[in-house]
């Protein structure tokens, strides 16, 4: 893949992002599946991040945008 005639190299997440084109929930996802789909298509995990470690920083992002209470199910 090529970004501007050049191979893809460190800068491209720097200049590149996932947006998705509308800003709502899909009614057969529960809200935890939603926000992790949506940060694995902007954030590749490191190599180290365990599933625990994964759920909990999701646990996180959900607690600081106010949906903790209603995230219904852990995802993988």
């Amino acid at each position: 893949m090529q970004v501007n005639g050049r191979e893809r190299d460190t800068m491209f997440p720097r200049i590149a992002s996932y947006i998705p084109q509308a800003d709502i929930m899909h009614a057969h996802l529960t809200v935890k599946e939603t926000i992790t789909f949506n940060y694995r298509m902007k954030n590749a995990p490191p190599k180290f991040f365990t599933l625990e470690l994964r759920l909990k920083l999701l646990d996180l992002i959900l607690e600081d945008v106010g949906l903790l209470s209603v995230k219904v199910s852990d995802c993988h």
